[in-house]
């Protein structure tokens, strides 16, 4: 008896073969840890598309842990790094932006999340909003909570128009 099991992705093209002890396999065998990173993979890569989020301005920059790097997982948030109380409602920050008082970044700001259908940038209710390219979402006078981006990048602006926390996002 031979089973074939084929994961495809656009990056990985995985195919394992399972003989019975009756019959011999010319392929070697396959760890279920690397099975199963190899469908994790592909689960990531189904999307057929990355996107990247990368400082756009003096202050951004100049933080040593806001570098260049890829959105991986489904929802990314970013917020205002604070010693306050975090409650059980609001997500853990993948950027935490440090800020002193007046505050115009909230703890929980805005999220991208990540669909088979695109990427999406969503203002989580924040006091002063989210800007991409040039359109604000969310704050307080603000019709739109969330955009649907398209291939290209984006300006991302984290609060007022006038921000120095300014990203962009690349879809590619």
């Amino acid at each position: 008896m031979i089973t074939l099991l084929k994961l495809f992705s656009p990056k990985h093209n995985l195919s394992v073969t399972s003989v019975s002890q009756q019959g011999e396999s010319s392929h070697p065998e396959i760890s279920a840890g690397d099975l199963q990173s190899a469908v994790d993979a592909t689960q990531l890569d189904s999307r057929g598309f990355e996107v990247w989020i990368q400082p756009d301005s003096a202050l951004t920059q100049s933080q040593s842990l806001l570098s260049k790097r890829k959105i991986d997982t489904d929802v990314f948030t970013i917020g205002r790094r604070g010693s306050g109380y975090v409650s059980s409602t609001q997500p853990l920050r993948d950027f935490a932006l440090p800020q002193n008082e007046p505050y115009t970044v909230s703890k929980c700001h805005c999220q991208i999340h990540l669909s088979e259908s695109g990427a999406t940038v969503r203002d989580m209710e924040s006091r002063y909003g989210t800007v991409v390219n040039g359109i604000r979402l969310g704050g307080r006078r603000a019709q739109l909570k969330e955009l649907e981006l398209g291939p290209g990048a984006h300006a991302l602006v984290i609060g007022p128009r006038n921000s120095e926390y300014r990203f962009r996002l690349i879809v590619e």
